[in-house]
């Protein structure tokens, strides 16, 4: 096995003369070249004890994350505009940047140091964490790429980023206690896999014995997270996860030089295409951004890899236009971005999967007709929120029903008040709320609850949601169907449920970013019809503060609540006219 640098230095010109040639890397330099231009004479950004401190003191995360990560960006910008220039003109500000990141306490961030009464930790912190390898890996990147040109200006300070990135993640590594991410249960593997990785095949080049140990440690932690993945390749992590998940296992084998060539790999990597929900937005269960992340070198990587016309067409699809602001936050994105993608091509336009059925993880996908349909049973997991049953649903392109999303990340989302959050909870998803008592937190699996079907004339989905229910709540039976008739263009909504009491309240919560208007006894959607039958409807305007959703979704959604008094069983019916 023989580890490699996937990308070449900066002193093969040739080599990135030659990829100066496809459009789409010109734009990427000209953005380059404009950012570093500014970076130049900007102060490097600063953090202090106090930004340190602010994640214990009032579980913000932002206010010390921010300047950490922007130094980054910087730096990875600042290594790319030698490389395209190659003069000698950025190498001291890169100097300045390598400087102040070495210098820094922690490379790990405030959440991941395990922090209780203290709110700094015992250093110096021993945790190999996603943020910590990272800065290894953009490290080793950047020196793979400039080495020779910053050791013409000390040798010394070579070694000394060497050392830097020994004793922060090699030997951490080497000396234990074993993370937890090497067990292979969420996205924490494949990417600490993959910085760790990176940041050891540059530091550790002339200690093979070590680095041959640690690949083999980090090999089989890559193994774990594929063998625990599930069966049907669903990400239940979301789209915005899928590219540090998946999407950095990939970034793994390839620095590996190997590849796991069996069918879960395929369904892992073509996941993403089924998430599409239009050119803009994805699939959004759980703790995961509308607005898409699209990766195209990685979606079109993995396309050639595992041999997927669909990925590759969403990935030169998403090429057209795309915004370079977005991949110069990653030197190892930009770099794949150069390299791994061909010459764009105005033309290409993205061909995904009519029907798609997740039966392990429950998760239906259905594209008709313009219409984009997107509905969810499963369980608890890494990620969730209080959703079962929940759909969401997309019109030529245009959002109808959503899915909210994340929340801005604090100290209380992945603790035990995480559910107090409403845009967590169920009170943001279209379940079915009875008598105002919830779901359960940690839902438990329900085998076989979720059941799909595809004939010439329908589509449709049947969830069972009644395991999802606390006892309180009385629920005897609550079933959710979506059939789509693919004749008429309608998607049916039929909700029935069975209660152990014969007086209840029942509600359910859309939210849509869409204009909403009545008249001609409808309620239209954007330009979607909808019919109530069996229940009533409120419309109001929620306004958003929340920073992750001012990024998806603006100043405010509209929130329609459907309502019913109802004895011990009871159902009603809405129909979307999708033409």
């Amino acid at each position: 096995m023989q580890v490699k640098q996937i990308f070449p230095p900066a002193s093969d010109r040739q080599t990135w003369i030659d990829a100066l040639k496809k459009t789409q890397n010109r734009k990427l330099k000209k953005v380059v070249m404009e950012k570093a231009k500014n970076i130049m004479t900007e102060p490097i950004p600063d953090f202090t004890a106090s930004l340190f401190m602010n994640y214990i003191r009032n579980g913000n995360r932002n206010k010390y994350e921010t300047p950490y990560f922007q130094r980054r960006i910087n730096l990875g910008i600042l290594a790319l505009a030698e490389t395209f220039e190659y003069k000698g003109r950025y190498i001291d500000r890169i100097i300045d940047y390598i400087w102040e990141i070495t210098s820094e306490h922690t490379w790990c961030v405030p959440a991941h140091c395990w922090l209780k009464d203290d709110p700094f930790p015992e250093f110096p912190v021993g945790v190999v964490d996603l943020f910590n390898s990272e800065t290894g890996f953009v490290l080793a990147l950047v020196m793979n790429l400039l080495e020779n040109e910053i050791k013409a200006v000390s040798p010394n300070f070579v070694k000394m980023v060497r050392d830097e990135i020994d004793k922060r993640i090699a030997e951490p590594l080497e000396k234990g206690p074993a993370p937890f991410w090497f067990e292979g249960v969420n996205n924490w593997t494949p990417w600490c896999c993959n910085n760790s990785l990176g940041a050891i095949v540059w530091a550790l080049r002339d200690e093979p014995e070590r680095q041959e140990k640690l690949v083999d440690t980090l090999h089989t932690a890559i193994k774990n997270f594929i063998r625990l993945y599930p069966e049907d390749g669903f990400c239940f992590e979301g789209p915005a996860y899928w590219v540090v998940s998946p999407g950095r296992m990939l970034y793994f084998l390839e620095q590996l030089g190997v590849w796991h060539d069996e069918p879960k790999i395929k369904k892992m990597a073509e996941y993403i295409a089924d998430t599409r929900m239009s050119a803009e937005r994805s699939m959004n269960f759980g703790d995961s951004r509308s607005i898409s992340a699209v990766t195209p070198w990685i979606i079109y990587r993995f396309g050639e890899k595992v041999g997927s016309e669909p990925l590759k067409s969403m990935a030169m699809e998403s090429l057209i236009d795309y915004d370079n602001t977005v991949v110069v936050k990653n030197i190892f994105d930009a770099l794949s971005y150069i390299f791994w993608l061909p010459q764009q091509n105005k033309k290409a336009k993205f061909s995904g999967r009519e029907f798609a059925f997740y039966e392990k993880t429950q998760f239906f996908i259905m594209r008709k007709n313009g219409a984009v349909l997107a509905a969810k049973r499963g369980h608890a997991w890494s990620h969730h929120h209080m959703d079962i049953g929940h759909f969401m649903l997309f019109f030529n392109g245009e959002p109808i029903i959503i899915d909210r999303g994340s929340s801005e990340y604090t100290k209380d989302t992945f603790n035990n008040n995480r559910f107090k959050n409403d845009i967590l909870n169920a009170k943001a998803h279209n379940v079915l709320h009875f008598n105002n008592i919830d779901q359960f937190e940690e839902a438990p699996p329900a085998p076989g609850a979720m059941t799909c079907s595809k004939t010439e004339d329908f589509i449709s989905c049947r969830m069972d949601t009644t395991t999802s229910y606390v006892p309180e709540a009385k629920v005897k039976s609550c079933v959710r169907e979506l059939v789509y008739d693919c004749n008429a263009k309608v998607l049916n909504l039929i909700d029935s449920w069975e209660l152990e009491t014969d007086s209840n309240d029942i509600y359910a919560n859309f939210f849509t970013p869409a204009k909403v208007v009545q008249h001609d006894g409808k309620l239209f959607i954007g330009k979607v019809a909808v019919t109530f039958d069996g229940c009533d409807f409120i419309v109001e305007k929620v306004k958003i503060t929340d920073f992750s959703q001012l990024a998806n979704w603006g100043k405010s959604l509209n929130r329609i609540q459907i309502r019913k008094k109802s004895a011990k069983k009871g159902n009603w019916h809405l129909s979307f006219e999708l033409k």
